[in-house]
């Protein structure tokens, strides 16, 4: 109810309202960059091999391990799956001596 002469935006930020999502973002990023870098570093590339899924689950693994040891890097898997034979037995994955 009046004449205005000028019009003028007034603008509030709440810094914290911003501040903990931007830094959430940093945060996430920083950490993937930890960890992309460090899987690289160890030679941990397991998603494309179904070795490691052999080696580390059953009763396999255990006979694996006490005759192989531990195995715990790609190249060291595939080393020791070219020296043995193994079976499907009802199953189960049972080595062949």
């Amino acid at each position: 109810m009046g004449t205005a002469y000028s019009t003028e935006t007034c603008i509030r930020v709440l810094w914290p309202w911003l501040a903990f999502p931007a830094s959430l973002i940093l945060l996430a990023m920083a950490f993937l960059v930890c960890v992309a870098a460090r899987t690289k570093r160890r030679d941990i590339t397991w998603k494309s091999s179904s070795l490691p899924l052999v080696f580390h689950t059953g009763g396999f693994a255990q006979r694996v391990r006490e005759r192989y040891g531990a195995p715990s890097k790609i190249r060291e898997m595939n080393d020791v799956a070219m020296q043995m034979r193994a079976q499907l037995v009802a199953g189960k994955l049972e080595p062949i001596h």
